[in-house]
């Protein structure tokens, strides 16, 4: 819950014509005043000496401090408030598990600077724009490994990817499916809102986000499509992006001086690194209720991502209440100190002349 305090607010601002009328009056007791006096000397020199050089300053003060008590009187009666608005936020979040490729392959160099680092940059600025949503990150080559939880504090999210190389997991290989079986065990877990008995209510039902992101071919592990029909049937949306340029790319290895060769099999026939499976990740974010994209270098990749993070908006719901303040105080206090002065000037400094 917020307050929201606004500007000043008039309840009654009709009184305000009383204001116009200030004018009138005054003109109408200078003229009266007028009138009653019988006495008119034609030396004012002698009664400005008799009664002395600020007595006779009287005549105004008195009636400028009268008309500015009766200008804040009037401002009472308009009766100024200030507006509070109560706002209470109720947040929809997402939680958007990160699975990320580590396979010997995410080392080519056909994304600038390689697949990897490229990889490594456009989601780290994908985590640092999703400020409301518990995000966390799953590697896997051979096997998945979970190098961030699901958090809010992202700087430990970016941190551990930015740790992630193609060293992070021992084993080689390609296991997508089950990378997407870990995050959706992940996702799954009981939220820290509990439900238990004795815990506090759960909060809003959070949307449950894999975006997975890969240049192989599954060669281990579960089928990738049964790990998307598992996500579909606990309400997880799927996510996949291939990443690689449309040419072969080829595999490099080091020789005995330390040089990057170009790596050929043993009839000597150059090597290459294997292309996506387009036609599996796509139908496995089909399966996924998700989306399928394909990345051929780094502007791709990025667009992909900002098109990933409008499809997949955090709602904010906004329960309004209204309420007023009463600020007339301050008003009141200034009228009540402008009569005291006048009354003390008009019985004690200038008590000759009045």
């Amino acid at each position: 819950m917020s307050m929201i305090s606004d500007s000043l607010h008039w309840a009654y601002p009709i009184f305000i014509l009383l204001l116009l009328v200030l004018p009138l009056a005054a003109w109408l007791v200078f003229h009266f005043r007028r009138r009653r006096q019988g006495l008119h000397f034609s030396a004012f020199a002698i009664i400005r000496a008799a009664a002395g050089d600020l007595s006779q300053y009287g005549r105004y003060i008195i009636p400028f401090l009268r008309l500015l008590a009766l200008i804040l009187l009037i401002v009472i009666l308009v009766r100024p408030q200030s507006e509070i608005r109560l706002v209470k936020r109720q947040m929809n979040s997402l939680d958007i598990l990160l699975v990320l490729d580590l396979s010997e392959s995410m080392t080519a160099q056909d994304i600038r600077p390689n697949r990897l680092e490229a990889a490594k940059r456009v989601l780290a600025r994908f985590i640092r724009k999703r400020e409301q949503d518990r995000l966390g990150i799953i590697v896997f080559s051979g096997v998945p490994v979970a190098l961030a939880p699901l958090t809010l504090d992202h700087q430990i999210v970016i941190h551990a990817l930015n740790e992630a190389d193609t060293r992070t997991v021992n084993l080689e290989g390609t296991a997508m499916g089950d990378a997407l079986l870990l995050a959706a065990n992940r996702l799954l877990l009981r939220d820290d809102s509990g439900g238990a008995e004795g815990e506090a209510p759960p909060q809003p039902r959070k949307g449950k986000v894999i975006i997975l992101a890969t240049d192989g071919v599954n060669n281990r592990g579960l089928d990738p499509l049964l790990a998307a029909r598992l996500l579909a049937l606990k309400g997880i949306k799927l996510y996949t992006v291939s990443l690689g340029g449309e040419k072969p790319v080829l595999r490099y290895e080091t020789d005995q001086r330390g040089r990057y060769v170009p790596l050929r099999d043993v009839y000597g026939r150059l090597q290459f690194w294997e292309r996506p499976d387009e036609e599996m990740l796509a139908q496995m974010a089909e399966t996924g209720r998700g989306r399928h994209y394909r990345a051929g270098n780094l502007d791709q990749f990025q667009s992909i991502m900002e098109s990933i993070d409008r499809l997949e908006k955090t709602t904010v719901s906004l329960d309004r209440h209204q309420a007023f303040q009463e600020e007339y105080s301050s008003f009141l206090l200034a009228a009540l100190a402008l009569l005291l002065a006048e009354a003390l000037l008009r019985f004690v400094r200038f008590r000759t002349l009045l």
